[in-house]
């Protein structure tokens, strides 16, 4: 019995050694989750803390977040955008200040330029904390050759103008998410600029008591609306002055017999130059637009880009068309 119980303790004993002796394997967590986690970290830690950030579960198809913007009364208004994000441990910037994203299947630009809200691809530098952004749609516009090649495509980022804060991400924002109606703002203005060219010269120096007669007011405001839009869409001063102050000034001006006429004609005379100087600023800034979208504008209309191209910087029309 002793030699038993001797026997025992001994195998005991060898039996701890042995499960101590084992080199015992855990699950390891990848450098690419490691990766992940902290670019969402500064991601999440850049955006607005009112805005809402939707992670989704499915990413495989190049959407990572639904990002809900709340506007500054904390109001939900619908404005939604897409997120890709993407990160390096560090960014690698050339000596230009460039870097260059690629590695990305033209199936996923081809996917995220099909959505009808903005799409953007935000890269997170894990080492240094930072954050860039690069909206696709207007990337893609500019880069529209290459694009339109559907072989490989690559997203350029500026360390100097993508770095990522609410004032310019949010103008982005606003400019993608009005774009069809620039576009249609756009068509309008230049199909019309003769019109509006005639209109002024129509109106100048007639009799300033004259009331404006309903069919030239309607042109005129919406002469005015399309004057407003593409002034903003462009952030260039509106030379033209609100629409309810110059009524409300011309009424208490003019209408003494309170007819309720709400334009004259000298009102449109002292316009004279104002519109004349805002359709030649509204062209100058359309040809700087499609310069740097010309494969896309040659592309989706090229009498639109080749009408507007020739139109001088006075505002003289192609004498061909």
């Amino acid at each position: 019995m002793a030699f038993l119980r001797v026997g025992r303790k001994i195998m005991g004993r060898f039996a701890m050694f042995y499960v101590k002796s084992v080199v015992m394997e855990y699950p390891k967590r990848s450098l690419q989750h490691i990766s992940e986690t902290g670019s969402a970290t500064i991601f999440k830690d850049h955006i607005p803390k009112h805005w809402i950030v939707r992670e989704l579960s499915e990413r495989d198809y190049g959407i990572d977040y639904y990002l809900e913007i709340v506007n500054e009364k904390k109001e939900l208004t619908g404005d939604l955008a897409l997120i890709q994000l993407k990160s390096r441990n560090p960014i690698t910037w050339n000596s230009e200040g460039h870097f260059t994203l690629s590695g990305i299947e033209i199936s996923s630009s081809n996917y995220w330029y099909s959505f009808p809200v903005p799409v953007f691809i935000f890269l997170a530098d894990n080492t240094n904390n930072d954050l860039y952004f690069k909206l696709i749609n207007s990337f893609i516009r500019r880069e529209f050759f290459q694009y339109n090649l559907q072989k490989s495509f690559s997203y350029k980022f500026i360390r100097d103008s993508d770095k990522f804060d609410v004032f310019s991400f949010k103008k982005e924002f606003n400019s993608e998410n009005d774009r069809q109606q620039f576009e249609n703002e756009l068509f309008y203005f230049i199909s019309n600029i003769k019109q509006f060219q005639d209109f002024q010269a129509q109106h100048y120096h007639r009799d300033s008591f004259l009331p404006i007669e309903i069919s030239d007011l309607i042109f005129f405001e919406t002469m005015h609306r399309n004057f407003s839009f593409l002034c903003n869409y462009f952030n260039i001063s509106n030379l033209l002055p609100d629409l309810l102050v110059l009524k409300k000034q011309s009424l208490a001006q003019y209408d003494h017999n309170q007819l309720n006429f709400q334009l004259y004609e000298d009102d449109l005379t002292r316009l004279a130059q104002p519109i004349k100087s805002s359709i030649i600023n509204l062209i100058l800034a359309i040809k700087n637009l499609l310069t740097e979208e010309r494969a896309y504008w040659e592309s989706i209309n090229p009498n639109v880009y080749n009408y507007v191209i020739r139109i001088t910087n006075e505002g003289e029309l192609p004498d061909f068309y």
